[in-house]
């Protein structure tokens, strides 16, 4: 119950967060951040391509958004 509640705090945090980076209450302040983006690269598309050059590599690699961690403030 206990857990179940703290997840039910957590959910309406990041509502009230919504697309910002965080939020100040009485407790502290609360991140809701969006990590860096990362690239894959599709080895086996640049294989089967042969010639595999910068070129080839760029043309298989794709970019993807990062995800957002939540970080209640720290010590409180």
């Amino acid at each position: 119950m206990r857990e179940e509640r703290a997840d039910a705090m957590k959910l309406q945090l990041i509502a009230a967060i919504g697309e910002n980076e965080g939020i100040v209450t009485a407790l502290g302040k609360f991140t809701y951040k969006q990590c860096k983006p990362s690239q894959k690269i599709d080895w086996e598309g640049a294989a089967r391509s042969l010639g595999v050059s910068s070129e080839t590599i760029a043309n298989f690699t794709t970019e993807r958004p990062g995800y957002r961690t939540f970080l209640p403030p720290k010590g409180k």
